[in-house]
């Protein structure tokens, strides 16, 4: 196997989005699927693939480098696990439903199904993801117990205690549907999740930032474990793209996750919401983009064809209906 032709810039893209994973507990796959399609032509499906792929050694390389700080709530990720597979397979097979869909005419072109549904609605998502993260929830320094929320509270059982934040009650089902969010946005989009994680366990469970987000780095681990096998079952998955991709990853997770114990909770939180916010702006341009290139929708006269989808017979003396 001969290597990619690009290989020393896909690592240094890798090692960019490993330093964003052990820093922040996001894998940034919303902004490096489209930066793979933008910049090396990589045609979506790839992308998504080894996005996922990717993510695996940076967030290996950050929970091991977070091992030692006991920020994480280490049963989150294992309760969560059984709906993490479900919605990794089930967000791959979404994905190939989508892209087996076609074209649809938007504004006079016919452009993919998949990123003039999708994209746009995932970019709103992010943006007010990222403004509600940073107006709300302030962290408190050299804590990691949490104040609780509805999960902790009137979610349904059976529950399961968290002892690292010291919660009592937690809702195993809320967990499982976590697991399951986590892993569809990671099949349909090639993300870890982490974007959609970090704000449940903030908002629903009442974490510290730095608490959630090196909890998700280690949810964020077994989701792309999960999505990553499903697209190798699928035969989506390049190798010559994601070892360039692994190898800078990984060296990039070591320095995120070091920075992340120096940063202030409040700069944590800026630079998450400006990154969802990047990568909501990078999505829609990659759909106007999309969409521009995309043919236009040819009139049903300019092909010939009647109303009815019978055809036209145009000469000088008739304009008669010919079945």
């Amino acid at each position: 196997m001969s290597p990619h032709p690009q290989s020393v810039p896909l690592a240094g893209v890798g090692f960019v989005f490993g330093v964003l994973s052990g820093l922040l507990g996001v894998g940034g796959g919303f902004i490096l699927v489209p930066v793979l399609q933008l910049l090396f032509g990589v045609p979506y499906g790839q992308a998504v693939a080894a996005t996922t792929c990717q993510m695996i050694g940076a967030t290996s390389a950050a929970t091991v480098r977070q091992g030692s700080s006991g920020l994480a709530e280490t049963r989150i990720p294992w309760v969560a696990f059984g709906g993490v597979m479900v919605g990794a397979h089930l967000g791959v097979q979404c994905l190939g439903w989508l892209a087996a869909a076609g074209s649809v005419p938007v504004l006079g072109r016919m452009a993919p199904y998949l990123k003039m549904s999708l994209q746009p609605a995932y970019a709103l998502l992010l943006v007010i993801i990222g403004v509600n993260i940073l107006k709300t929830h302030p962290s408190i320094e050299g804590s990691t117990k949490a104040r609780g929320g509805w999960m902790s509270g009137s979610a349904p059982g059976p529950y399961v205690s968290l002892p690292t934040v010291g919660l009592r009650r937690v809702s195993i089902p809320g967990l499982a549907c976590l697991g399951v969010v986590s892993g569809l946005l990671s099949g349909l989009f090639g993300v870890g999740g982490g974007v959609v994680v970090i704000p449940a366990l903030t908002w629903g469970l009442g974490f510290r930032f730095r608490v959630a987000a090196a909890t998700a780095n280690r949810l964020l681990l077994l989701t792309v474990i999960a999505s990553t096998w499903a697209h190798a079952l699928a035969g989506s998955v390049d190798l010559r793209l994601v070892l360039p991709l692994l190898f800078g990853s990984g060296l990039g997770a070591h320095v995120g996750a070091t920075w992340m114990v120096r940063i202030r909770p409040r700069g944590l939180r800026s630079l998450f919401c400006a990154l969802v916010v990047l990568g909501a702006l990078l999505l829609l341009r990659d759909s106007v983009l999309t969409w521009r290139r995309s043919p236009e929708v040819v009139p049903r006269r300019a092909q010939g064809l009647s109303s009815d989808g019978s055809v036209l017979k145009l000469d000088a003396t008739s304009r008669e209906k010919r079945p």
